[in-house]
């Protein structure tokens, strides 16, 4: 939960930081077609993370094609979500460029984000109380 929350909150940071001002004083992106590429973005990277803390307890091996069918699964939910909003939403129609390019930038924030998250789980090592320390 906590890590969900850090992904969140980085997410929402960059949104504030990066999109906000462009959209605000550039007259850039409307400020809905960012967010929307942000929310297309940061499901995928939340359920990647839940499914993670789901399989914590598997051996190594079905960790790692996990990992690689969660990548599968991200980049297709977040491309898939884009294709729905653009013929959904009028305004990320009328934006296609820019709502394309916040996502891929906020793809990578939160694809950095998430990786970030999993190293720091992974060293850590086992978190159960009855898990031998090493």
């Amino acid at each position: 939960m906590k890590r969900l929350a850090v992904l969140v909150g980085v997410t929402a940071a960059a949104w504030v930081l990066l999109a906000l001002p462009a959209g605000l004083w550039l007259e850039g992106t409307p400020l809905i077609v960012t967010a929307a590429a942000a929310l297309v973005c940061l499901v995928p990277a939340a359920l990647t993370l839940a499914l993670a803390d789901r399989l914590a307890d598997r051996p190594p091996e079905e960790k790692v094609v996990v990992a690689l069918v969660s990548t599968v699964l991200r980049i297709g939910l977040a491309i898939g979500g884009g294709v729905l909003l653009y013929f959904r939403v009028s305004a990320v129609r009328e934006n296609a460029a820019g709502f394309v390019g916040w996502g891929v930038g906020f793809y990578l924030v939160t694809l950095a984000v998430e990786t970030g998250l999993l190293y720091r789980a992974a060293v850590a090592g086992p978190t159960r109380p009855d898990a031998p320390s090493q």
